[in-house]
Protein backbone atom coordinates (compact mmCIF):
# COMPACT_ATOMS: atom_id res chain seq x y z
CA UNK A 1 0.00 0.00 0.00
CA UNK A 2 3.10 2.18 0.80
CA UNK A 3 4.17 1.80 -2.81
CA UNK A 4 0.83 2.82 -4.48
CA UNK A 5 0.45 5.96 -1.71
CA UNK A 6 3.71 7.60 -2.42
CA UNK A 7 3.27 6.73 -6.44
CA UNK A 8 -0.35 8.84 -6.32
CA UNK A 9 0.83 11.67 -3.81
CA UNK A 10 3.93 12.28 -6.65
CA UNK A 11 1.37 12.87 -8.45
CA UNK A 12 -1.48 14.50 -6.87
CA UNK A 13 1.49 16.98 -5.36
CA UNK A 14 3.44 17.96 -8.08
CA UNK A 15 0.05 18.69 -10.39
CA UNK A 16 -0.63 21.00 -8.02
CA UNK A 17 2.81 22.48 -7.90
CA UNK A 18 1.77 23.35 -11.67
CA UNK A 19 -1.37 25.04 -10.38
CA UNK A 20 -3.51 22.17 -11.87
CA UNK A 21 -6.64 21.02 -9.49
CA UNK A 22 -6.66 17.40 -7.97
CA UNK A 23 -10.44 16.07 -8.08
CA UNK A 24 -9.75 12.67 -7.03
CA UNK A 25 -6.78 10.05 -5.40
CA UNK A 26 -7.85 6.46 -4.96
CA UNK A 27 -5.66 3.89 -2.93
CA UNK A 28 -6.75 0.79 -4.88
CA UNK A 29 -9.61 0.34 -7.76
CA UNK A 30 -13.24 -0.13 -8.76
CA UNK A 31 -15.39 1.05 -6.34
CA UNK A 32 -14.82 2.57 -3.27
CA UNK A 33 -15.72 1.53 0.19
CA UNK A 34 -14.34 4.51 1.77
CA UNK A 35 -14.23 7.96 0.43
CA UNK A 36 -13.94 11.63 2.12
CA UNK A 37 -12.47 14.71 1.41
CA UNK A 38 -9.80 17.27 2.66
CA UNK A 39 -9.62 20.72 0.60
CA UNK A 40 -11.59 19.47 -2.18
CA UNK A 41 -10.21 16.48 -3.24
CA UNK A 42 -12.10 13.03 -2.33
CA UNK A 43 -9.86 10.44 -1.58
CA UNK A 44 -11.14 6.59 -2.18
CA UNK A 45 -10.04 3.70 -0.51
CA UNK A 46 -11.00 0.84 -2.78
CA UNK A 47 -10.70 -3.40 -2.17
CA UNK A 48 -7.93 -4.17 -5.25
CA UNK A 49 -5.33 -2.45 -3.28
CA UNK A 50 -2.81 -3.38 -6.36
CA UNK A 51 -3.27 -0.44 -8.16
CA UNK A 52 -4.46 3.52 -7.41
CA UNK A 53 -5.31 6.51 -9.23
CA UNK A 54 -5.30 10.11 -9.39
CA UNK A 55 -7.79 12.29 -11.19
CA UNK A 56 -6.85 15.57 -12.24
CA UNK A 57 -8.75 18.56 -13.60
CA UNK A 58 -9.23 18.28 -17.36
CA UNK A 59 -7.90 15.08 -17.36
CA UNK A 60 -10.86 14.12 -19.69
CA UNK A 61 -11.58 17.19 -21.44
CA UNK A 62 -10.04 19.75 -22.76
CA UNK A 63 -10.50 22.33 -20.70
CA UNK A 64 -8.06 26.03 -19.90
CA UNK A 65 -5.88 25.11 -16.67
CA UNK A 66 -6.41 21.67 -17.03
CA UNK A 67 -3.97 18.60 -16.83
CA UNK A 68 -4.91 17.96 -21.21
CA UNK A 69 -4.18 22.03 -22.13
CA UNK A 70 -1.03 22.49 -20.18
CA UNK A 71 2.43 21.52 -21.94
CA UNK A 72 3.58 18.74 -23.14
CA UNK A 73 7.19 19.02 -20.74
CA UNK A 74 4.54 19.60 -17.81
CA UNK A 75 2.12 16.47 -18.99
CA UNK A 76 5.70 14.26 -18.83
CA UNK A 77 6.91 16.12 -15.05
CA UNK A 78 3.27 14.95 -13.49
CA UNK A 79 2.87 11.11 -14.99
CA UNK A 80 6.69 10.64 -13.84
CA UNK A 81 6.46 12.51 -10.66
CA UNK A 82 4.95 9.34 -9.08
CA UNK A 83 8.02 7.37 -10.52
CA UNK A 84 10.22 9.24 -9.42
CA UNK A 85 9.00 9.54 -5.74
CA UNK A 86 9.05 5.71 -5.81
CA UNK A 87 12.49 5.40 -6.79
CA UNK A 88 12.97 8.03 -4.29
CA UNK A 89 11.66 5.92 -1.38
CA UNK A 90 13.30 2.74 -2.27
CA UNK A 91 16.75 4.80 -2.41
CA UNK A 92 15.81 5.60 1.04
CA UNK A 93 14.98 2.45 1.99
CA UNK A 94 17.98 0.90 0.42
CA UNK A 95 20.40 3.24 2.47
CA UNK A 96 18.90 2.28 5.67
CA UNK A 97 18.08 -0.83 5.08
CA UNK A 98 21.59 -2.09 3.43
CA UNK A 99 23.52 0.79 3.81
CA UNK A 100 23.93 1.23 0.16
CA UNK A 101 21.91 2.01 -3.05
CA UNK A 102 24.39 -0.27 -5.18
CA UNK A 103 23.96 -3.58 -2.66
CA UNK A 104 19.92 -2.60 -1.86
CA UNK A 105 18.97 -2.94 -5.98
CA UNK A 106 20.76 -6.07 -6.09
CA UNK A 107 19.32 -7.91 -3.59
CA UNK A 108 15.81 -6.63 -4.77
CA UNK A 109 16.91 -7.63 -8.22
CA UNK A 110 17.80 -11.10 -7.06
CA UNK A 111 14.49 -11.94 -5.08
CA UNK A 112 13.10 -10.30 -8.44
CA UNK A 113 14.87 -13.38 -10.39
CA UNK A 114 13.99 -15.92 -7.21
CA UNK A 115 9.99 -14.57 -7.54
CA UNK A 116 10.04 -14.94 -11.48
CA UNK A 117 11.45 -18.85 -11.67
CA UNK A 118 9.60 -19.55 -8.51
CA UNK A 119 12.38 -20.32 -6.67
CA UNK A 120 12.70 -20.07 -2.75
CA UNK A 121 12.94 -16.42 -0.95
CA UNK A 122 13.28 -17.92 2.67
CA UNK A 123 17.19 -19.43 2.60
CA UNK A 124 18.05 -16.18 0.23
CA UNK A 125 16.47 -14.06 2.83
CA UNK A 126 17.73 -15.91 6.23
CA UNK A 127 21.16 -15.69 5.36
CA UNK A 128 20.58 -11.78 4.53
CA UNK A 129 19.68 -11.35 7.74
CA UNK A 130 22.23 -14.09 9.31
CA UNK A 131 25.19 -12.24 7.81
CA UNK A 132 23.89 -9.09 8.46
CA UNK A 133 23.33 -8.14 4.81
CA UNK A 134 19.49 -5.80 5.57
CA UNK A 135 18.32 -4.77 9.19
CA UNK A 136 14.65 -5.22 8.36
CA UNK A 137 13.29 -7.86 6.63
CA UNK A 138 9.38 -5.81 5.84
CA UNK A 139 11.21 -2.89 4.73
CA UNK A 140 13.17 -5.05 1.83
CA UNK A 141 9.98 -6.29 1.02
CA UNK A 142 8.97 -2.81 0.64
CA UNK A 143 11.29 -2.08 -1.69
CA UNK A 144 11.25 -5.14 -3.99
CA UNK A 145 7.33 -3.51 -4.37
CA UNK A 146 8.75 0.23 -5.34
CA UNK A 147 11.23 -1.75 -7.54
CA UNK A 148 8.25 -3.08 -9.16
CA UNK A 149 6.26 -0.06 -9.60
CA UNK A 150 9.26 1.49 -11.32
CA UNK A 151 9.78 -0.73 -13.86
CA UNK A 152 6.32 -1.42 -14.48
CA UNK A 153 4.80 1.74 -14.64
CA UNK A 154 8.27 2.62 -16.92
CA UNK A 155 5.98 0.95 -19.70
CA UNK A 156 4.49 3.10 -22.65
CA UNK A 157 0.88 1.27 -21.98
CA UNK A 158 -2.23 3.24 -21.70
CA UNK A 159 -3.16 3.67 -18.16
CA UNK A 160 0.32 3.38 -17.04
CA UNK A 161 2.45 6.95 -17.08
CA UNK A 162 4.86 5.05 -19.76
CA UNK A 163 2.22 6.10 -21.99
CA UNK A 164 2.62 9.80 -21.58
CA UNK A 165 5.63 9.66 -23.39
CA UNK A 166 3.44 9.18 -26.89
CA UNK A 167 -0.43 9.88 -25.91
CA UNK A 168 -0.12 13.67 -26.12
CA UNK A 169 0.86 13.39 -29.90
CA UNK A 170 -2.83 12.21 -29.87
CA UNK A 171 -3.72 15.77 -28.99
CA UNK A 172 -2.24 17.62 -31.76
CA UNK A 173 -3.34 14.68 -34.62
CA UNK A 174 -7.44 14.43 -32.88
CA UNK A 175 -7.91 17.53 -31.11
CA UNK A 176 -11.32 17.95 -29.88
CA UNK A 177 -11.84 14.14 -30.15
CA UNK A 178 -8.40 13.46 -28.77
CA UNK A 179 -9.94 13.39 -24.80
CA UNK A 180 -12.23 10.85 -25.70
CA UNK A 181 -10.04 8.55 -27.36
CA UNK A 182 -6.96 9.01 -24.45
CA UNK A 183 -10.41 7.76 -22.35
CA UNK A 184 -11.06 4.90 -24.47
CA UNK A 185 -7.15 4.16 -24.67
CA UNK A 186 -6.93 4.15 -20.92
CA UNK A 187 -9.89 2.04 -20.10
CA UNK A 188 -8.40 -0.74 -22.68
CA UNK A 189 -5.31 -0.32 -20.92
CA UNK A 190 -6.45 -0.96 -17.46
CA UNK A 191 -8.30 -4.14 -18.33
CA UNK A 192 -4.82 -5.42 -20.20
CA UNK A 193 -3.01 -4.68 -17.07
CA UNK A 194 -5.47 -6.32 -14.77
CA UNK A 195 -5.78 -9.63 -16.86
CA UNK A 196 -1.62 -9.31 -16.48
CA UNK A 197 -2.00 -8.81 -12.92
CA UNK A 198 -4.37 -11.93 -12.84
CA UNK A 199 -2.18 -14.14 -15.07
CA UNK A 200 0.78 -13.09 -12.59
CA UNK A 201 -1.13 -14.03 -9.56
CA UNK A 202 -1.81 -17.23 -11.12
CA UNK A 203 1.19 -18.27 -12.20
CA UNK A 204 3.05 -17.40 -9.07
CA UNK A 205 0.11 -19.63 -6.98
CA UNK A 206 -0.29 -22.45 -9.41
Amino acid sequence: MLTVITHELGHAVTALLNNISVKVISIGLFKPYLTFKVKKIEFRISPWLIGGYTLLKGEHSLVSGGFLSTKYTTKLIIAFAGILVNLFTSVLIYLYNCQSILKGFSIDFHILKLIIFKQPLLPYITNLVIFNQIKYLNLTLTSVLLLIAVLFNLLPIPALDGAWIWEPMLLKIYKNKSPIILKKLNHLGFVFLLIIQLLIIWYLYK
